[in-house]
């Protein structure tokens, strides 16, 4: 199954442009789409699938739009 995956800020480093076509094996998480692309887990950050904020054990569907950012603080 074929997913979209845009990162932003510094994330987009793991893809080229910030955005690309993924093909995941059905029943794909979140966490294990972003392993894959070799994004470092140390850094918070938030999800959201089709403009849905979702935690990363979030199973992926064909079509899906990933969309991933730096989790931010203010003070």
């Amino acid at each position: 199954m074929r997913v979209a995956v845009t990162l932003y800020g510094e994330l987009k480093r793991y893809v080229k442009s910030g955005a690309a076509s993924v093909d995941v094996a059905e029943g794909t998480t979140v966490a294990q789409l972003l392993d894959s692309l070799g994004v470092d887990r140390r850094h918070p950050r938030l999800t959201a699938v089709n403009d849905d904020v979702v935690d990363e054990a979030h199973v992926l569907a064909d079509g899906d739009h990933l969309e991933v950012m730096h989790a931010v603080a203010g003070g």
